[in-house]
């Protein structure tokens, strides 16, 4: 099977991530890409997966930008562009000119650091309550602020210029090198204070030049472009589309820590395969069932104490005051006697904490 069909199918998984998070797509590609080649059905080649990935997210870029126009911030913008674009230029020159080898050892190693960040990162999340926290003040902020639209801060350019040079130049050369600037997202996301709509707004856009760029140097440079495949590029750049859209519609339905699950146990498998690139092919096949084993373990683990510590106390949880009617307003209101307390009266009434009560038929 030609290597174009095998993206196609292969990139579906990783665009319904990007289209949730925003990320994700190039390391479950390069994961998946890894691991199909101890089946013999890819090259393995990281220069071939990063020239599939950079023609499907250019499209997706450039309609992910159109959809969220609303929250781009052309500042922003500018200022992360031309770091990323120069980055970028580097990163290809680096992609045909160092060996697959070295280049897929230091792949596996990038692979590693996301698996033991955001590995360690959930599990801690899980035991201190955090994540519990997190949930139950998105289901209070929902029900508090239905019907209406939240407010998404812009970004202080100011203030975060230091995010902005980080993003451009260490995502920069990720993206240029393998089309993965996930790690340099989940840090900026994580520390930098900036909410995850906007960034995702304006990363789609400032990608768009450099892709644009990164796809021309490998069809012609790199002699990545098969002519005779056109309809299939076609194929696979609307596959990646609808995969991003129904992804940004799970990622309004279903929690995304389910896509952190996903992410962690294929970073751990394409790490397994991208670290034995130096090994002998019979010890690879062994390094890579150990980890397929693995990954199903870390998963299934990670599931059960998303329910144990996080599901079920949430399930028991009252994120919404109990109604009361009237007469049991007014009892609790007058400390369980029925009638006001005179003391109490002469007290601050900063003390007292307000029930919600359901009125509608008394007025």
């Amino acid at each position: 099977m030609d290597p174009v069909i095998v993206a196609t199918f292969v990139s579906f998984f990783g665009y319904c991530l990007y289209g949730a998070a925003g990320f994700g797509a190039a390391m479950i590609f390069h994961s998946l890409w890894t691991i199909l080649e101890m089946f013999g059905i890819t090259s393995g080649r990281v220069d071939e997966a990063t020239f599939y990935l950079n023609v499907m997210t250019l499209m997706v870029t450039i309609v992910m930008s159109i959809n969220n126009r609303h929250l781009i911030q052309w500042k922003f913008v500018s200022i992360c562009c031309v770091p990323w674009f120069g980055m970028n230029v580097i990163g290809c020159f680096l992609l045909v000119g160092v060996p697959n080898e070295i280049l897929k050892f230091i792949l596996g190693i990038v692979l590693v650091v996301i698996f033991i960040q955001q590995f360690y990162k959930t599990i801690t999340n899980m035991l201190n309550g955090t994540m519990l926290q997190e949930k139950i003040e998105a289901e209070q902020k929902k029900g508090a602020q239905q019907g209406d639209e939240e407010v998404i801060p812009e970004v202080n350019i100011r203030e975060k210029w230091v995010w902005l040079a980080f993003a451009g130049c260490f995502g920069g050369i990720l993206s240029g090198l393998f089309n993965m600037p996930g790690p340099a997202t989940i840090i900026v996301l994580l520390f930098s204070g900036i909410h995850r709509e906007r960034w995702k707004a304006n990363f789609f856009a400032w990608q768009i030049p450099a892709q644009i760029f990164v796809v021309w140097f490998l069809s012609t440079k790199a002699g990545l472009y098969k002519h005779e495949m056109l309809p299939w590029y076609c194929i696979m750049c609307a596959n990646a589309v609808f995969a991003s859209k129904i992804g940004n519609y799970l990622g309004k339905t279903i929690s995304k820590t389910t896509f952190t699950f996903i992410v962690i146990g294929l970073s751990f498998m394409g790490a397994c395969s991208d670290l034995g690139v130096m090994l002998d092919s019979d010890t690879k096949k062994k390094i890579m069932v150990f980890g397929l084993g693995c990954a199903f373990i870390i998963m299934g683990t990670l599931f059960y104490m998303l329910k144990k510590y996080v599901d079920e106390p949430f399930a028991n949880q009252h994120c919404n005051p109990l109604k009361m009617d009237e007469a049991e307003a007014q009892y609790h209101r007058f400390d369980g006697s029925g009638a006001r307390n005179h003391e109490k009266d002469t007290k601050d009434d900063s003390l007292y904490v307000p029930v919600q009560e359901d009125n509608a038929n008394f007025e």
